[in-house]
């Protein structure tokens, strides 16, 4: 069994990341200072980067505010994504 998984739930207008740990049943990390996807997608098409780097740019947002949540790794944790993104 997994001990923790990372939860996104990335909305239109908000962004919730939830590191758990699963067998304890706890929020380890927790962060709810994103942007929602509306705005990042406005963030997006502000940067005039080309359509093959879309999926880096949104990563890089999500890592961001992973490691300022002080999650590091993501070494065999499972990553849920939902809402809008």
């Amino acid at each position: 069994m997994m001990s923790q998984v990372l939860s996104c739930d990335w909305g239109s207008t908000s962004f919730r990341l939830r590191l758990v740990n699963v067998e304890e049943e706890i929020v380890v990390a927790e962060t709810n200072e994103g942007k929602g996807i509306a705005a990042v997608h406005e963030d997006w098409l502000n940067s005039n980067l080309p359509l093959d780097q879309k999926f880096s740019f949104y990563k890089k947002i999500l890592l961001d505010n992973m490691t300022e949540s002080g999650i590091n790794s993501l070494q065999g944790i499972p990553v849920f994504i939902s809402g809008m993104a």
